[in-house]
């Protein structure tokens, strides 16, 4: 079983003095328990590598997971939600699919957790009057009148304590909704209609409805109730649990009717989850922007380049023609002679339309003495 804890608050390993950081090993449990729950309940296992490898708690379940040689899967899962058919089968209700729950596992004292589901179940007690084997899960024995009569064919009851763990939660506020219909007693004159159910039910350890009576509330037996509750949850964990504290009948219509029985249950965020935020919209939205900052910076960048280029080039031309005299004055034959050393062939470089083109020595003057 996985020992109870309050986040805060420490756990004690195995009785001893030894102590565990309750709030991380509670994460580390989350993520454990969708994979092999027994690991999850190493309390001792789980202190020792939090005391030597300090890490966040999924890199320390993932540790776990390989000292173990087991597979990892889905320790980085999120969910926002959780629908559980209590002792019932698998069932869709509208765009809800409720997980089926109807593992025979159960059993007094007994953990009960389907892998890859990121929920499980602890019952508490034995029923000692009872020769069922399995009475954990119990089917409707009157008429039932109420919408998604599907929920209520079956359910889940427990002689003392039934507590149902959901794990791997977006921390958050969510709208927990506890599905009640009082199966086991008829709604006639006879014997069976004598019984009275009565338990306690708390969320997240906390007391959140004391003397709930299913069929008081629901007005009548076969009939369906649904407590609302406004949840925190922290330490991706949610924690529901039905007690029976020794009120209500025992033996009505048979021995061992009592303890606390739930038809499903329901867990919705109030708030959008990150993957239906309007990611759609949002990651176009995105993208265009990414698209054109990455043009404006690119034609940016362009930009300096084209002007840091056309601002050399025009700097250039201009110290090229820095200093340049305007030549509009007439030269004279002997001018012309000197500067080409007579008309040397060695200075000729081509034809032009006006005759040979020469290669000049540089002039120190305009005019030659």
């Amino acid at each position: 079983m996985i020992p109870s804890f309050t986040p805060g608050l420490n756990l004690e390993k195995d009785g001893s003095k030894q102590l565990v950081d309750a709030t991380l090993y509670k994460q580390i449990v989350g993520y454990l328990c969708i994979t092999v729950p027994y690991l999850a309940n190493s309390v001792g296992l789980i202190r020792k590598i939090i005391e030597k490898w300090r890490k966040p708690p999924i890199l320390v379940a993932k540790r776990i997971l390989r000292l173990s040689g087991l597979e990892i899967i889905s320790l980085d899962y999120t969910s926002y939600s959780l629908y559980i058919n209590c002792g019932g089968n698998l069932v869709t209700d509208g765009r809800k699919t409720y997980d089926d729950d109807t593992g025979e596992t159960t059993g007094p004292a007994s953990f009960h957790n389907d892998r890859g589901k990121n929920w499980a179940l602890i019952n508490n007690g034995h029923f000692f009057d009872t020769n069922r084997l399995n009475y954990y899960n119990v089917t409707n024995s009157t008429k039932l009148v109420m919408e998604n009569v599907e929920l209520y064919m079956n359910a889940r009851v427990s002689p003392t304590s039934l507590t149902y763990y959901g794990f791997c939660l977006g921390n958050g506020i969510y709208t927990v909704k506890l599905h009640f219909a009082e199966i086991m007693f008829t709604d006639d004159k006879t014997y069976s209609s004598l019984g009275r159910r009565v338990f306690d039910i708390y969320i997240q350890r906390n007391l959140v409805a004391k003397d709930f009576n299913i069929a008081k509330e629901a007005g009548g037996v076969g009939k369906a109730v649904i407590k609302n509750f406004t949840v925190v949850v922290t330490s991706n964990a949610l924690e529901i649990r039905l007690y029976w504290a020794g009120k209500g009948t025992t033996s009505i219509p048979f021995r061992s009717v009592y303890g606390p029985l739930i038809s499903a249950i329901s867990v919705d965020p109030n708030f959008i989850p990150p993957s239906e935020s309007g990611s759609s919209s949002i990651s176009i939205i995105r993208v265009v922007v990414a698209v054109v900052v990455a043009g404006a910076i690119i034609i940016l960048i362009f930009g300096i380049l084209w002007w840091k280029r056309f601002l050399g080039w025009e700097r250039s031309v201009g110290r090229e023609l820095k200093g340049l005299e305007s030549q509009t004055s007439l030269f004279t034959l002997r001018q012309i002679k000197a500067a080409t050393n007579n008309f040397d062939k060695s200075l000729k470089i081509g034809e032009g339309g006006f005759g040979p083109v020469y290669k000049v020595y540089p002039l120190k003057s305009t005019t030659f003495s």
